[in-house]
């Protein structure tokens, strides 16, 4: 999937020589959850970025938490229990990532660069323990088709917090969701029926 079309591009292969078992039991454990024939698999590039951003509005408020996932996600190599867990580990602020996870330089305003924090989402006991999740530096690009700075700058924007809710709250988010919990708990109670007087 992401040897082939550079090994096509560029003529030789990315660490040519090595076997890369973990990129292969990934390929595998996606081919058992998504079962697709080979016509239907393709590499994500940033072109693919492109001709999305052709399509849709790609920084509207109401898809920007995504956007800035798939951004990141593609940027950054990640996997999805570093960026959005599906388990009871995502309520644990060590093990995902929040807001205050991403650091702009030299502010938001006037951003050159981001500073993006990895989490070490595995325990301890598990061989990712001596995978070391640097953080990444990203600059920003505002004529690139693909670049994480931008889109993440573009996400604090239109969907701001409070400071001190920075550390709790994920980095990407359902705004659906999230509207529908403010709007139930800042909905007025009906005032109560006058007892009728027979």
């Amino acid at each position: 999937m992401t040897r082939t079309p550079d090994r096509l591009l560029t003529g030789f292969d990315i660490a040519d020589g090595h076997a890369m078992p973990r990129l292969t039991a990934c390929l595998k454990t996606l081919t058992c959850m998504f079962p697709v024939s080979r016509r239907q698999l393709f590499a994500v590039t940033p072109n693919f970025f492109r001709i999305l951003r052709g399509t849709i509005d790609w920084y509207h408020g109401s898809i920007i938490n995504f956007t800035a996932a798939l951004e990141l996600t593609l940027c950054g190599l990640l996997r999805s229990i570093e960026f959005c867990p599906k388990n009871a580990k995502w309520a644990s602020p060590p093990y995902r990532l929040a807001r205050s996870d991403v650091t702009f330089y030299p502010n938001l305003a006037n951003t050159e660069y981001c500073l993006v924090r990895i989490v070490l989402a595995k325990k301890h006991s598990s061989p990712e323990q001596y995978n070391n999740r640097n953080s990444h530096v990203l600059p920003r690009d505002d004529g690139a088709h693909v670049n994480v700075c931008r889109v993440l700058r573009t996400l604090l924007i239109k969907d701001p917090i409070p400071a001190a809710d920075a550390a709790t709250t994920p980095l990407f988010r359902d705004l659906s969701k999230t509207n529908k919990k403010r709007r139930s708990s800042t909905r007025t109670p009906s005032p109560a029926r006058a007892p009728s007087s027979s």
